[in-house]
């Protein structure tokens, strides 16, 4: 459970809505009283989509369902941000980077149409392939170490070189395949 893995990384579980000021606010106050004051890092890594969990399409969204996608997934990254520098939660050698991984196939994601042919374009076009779920926990964790205290205010891609590829080799041949009639 959940609670097994706090006390084996010797933490705490607060519950919290992410769309919710209060709880926020109620999860920074009791991380600052575990820790003896502030920390250094936060990790924001919420995606949630109603419709998808409904099962509609993307012709057929519920706006209130997709504005509740937004408040979850991307404005609550904002909420949690303004409490913690409300609070002076976060060390001032404290960073704030943004990830941008590669396509990942999510519970969320499953529901966008063509995500599979997505993931194989990618896949073909990053000359190390498409980084796991895994491969980004990985990432993540160095991120959380002292070997990046310097890495702030950045957008990093964990994408295996997708984001700065023209066309890889793979790509290439069998884009010439595609040519020859």
């Amino acid at each position: 459970t959940i609670n097994r893995l706090a006390e084996k990384c010797h933490t705490i579980v607060v519950p919290a809505d992410a769309t919710s000021v209060a709880d926020l606010e109620n999860l920074i106050d009791k991380t600052m009283e575990h820790f003896g004051g502030k920390f250094d890092f936060m990790l924001h890594s919420i995606g949630m989509s109603p419709n998808v969990r409904k099962g509609r399409t993307y012709d057929d969204l519920d706006y209130d369902f997709l504005s509740k996608t937004l408040d979850i997934s991307a404005i609550s990254f904002h909420k949690a941000i303004q409490v913690a520098r409300k609070k002076d939660a976060i060390n001032e050698w404290g960073s704030i980077v943004a990830l941008s991984q590669s396509p990942t196939q999510t519970t969320a994601g499953s529901g966008v149409l063509g995500l599979g042919d997505l993931m194989s374009f990618a896949e073909s076009m990053s000359p190390l392939g498409n980084a796991t779920a895994e491969d980004c926990a990985d990432y993540v964790l160095t991120l959380f170490s002292d070997l990046t205290r310097k890495v702030t205010m950045q957008n990093l891609y964990h994408d295996g070189g997708f984001s700065s590829m023209g066309m890889s080799r793979r790509a290439m041949k069998t884009y010439e395949r595609g040519m020859r009639f």
